[in-house]
C-alpha cells in the first residue's frame, strides 16, 4: 500500500507543479497581450500626430500637438511598466545605462557592457568577503586600539 500511496502523492505534486506553471504562463500571456495593445495605441497617436503635423505645416499653422505627446508618453511609461513585469516573469532585468533586458544571471549588459544591477531579493546574502562600511570602521578602530 505504501508504493500506492507514493505514486498518489507523486502524482498530486505534479498536479500542483503543472497547475502553478500554467497560472505563470497565462499571466505572461496576459501581460504580452497588454503590451500589444500598448505598442498598438502608440502606434495610432503617432498616425494621429503626423497627420496633425502635416496639417498644420501645409496650412502653415503652428500645430498643437502637445495632447498627443502627453499621451504617448503616458503609454510608453505602461508599456514599460508592462515590459519590466514580462522581463521579471522570465527572470530578466533592464540595463539601467540602455534599457536592454537581460539575464538576472548576466553581470554585465549583452548590449552596452555596462554592470547590470541585480535586483534586491529577501534571501540575498552578502559575499563572505564582503565588509559593511561600519563594520570595516569597527575593524579600523580596533585596530588603531591594538597599535
Amino acid at each position: 500500500m505504501s508504493v500506492l500511496d507514493e505514486v498518489i502523492s507523486t502524482a498530486k505534486n505534479t498536479a500542483v507543479t503543472i497547475g502553478e506553471q500554467s497560472a505563470k504562463l497565462y499571466d505572461l500571456a496576459k501581460l504580452k497581450i497588454s503590451a500589444s495593445d500598448l505598442k498598438s495605441s502608440i502606434a495610432k497617436q503617432y498616425k494621429i500626430l503626423g497627420e496633425r503635423v502635416y496639417n498644420a505645416e501645409k496650412k502653415g499653422d503652428t500645430a498643437k500637438t502637445e495632447d498627443i505627446v502627453m499621451a504617448v508618453d503616458v503609454l510608453k511609461s505602461k508599456l514599460e511598466a508592462v515590459n519590466d513585469k514580462i522581463a521579471a516573469a522570465k527572470n530578466n532585468v533592464r540595463c539601467e545605462d540602455c534599457g536592454t533586458y537581460n539575464s538576472v544571471e548576466s553581470r554585465f549588459c549583452s548590449d552596452c557592457g555596462a554592470p547590470v544591477i541585480q535586483p534586491e531579493t529577501e534571501d540575498t546574502e552578502a559575499p563572505a568577503d564582503f565588509v559593511r562600511e561600519d563594520e570595516e570602521a569597527e575593524e579600523t578602530s580596533a585596530e588603531a586600539d591594538t597599535e
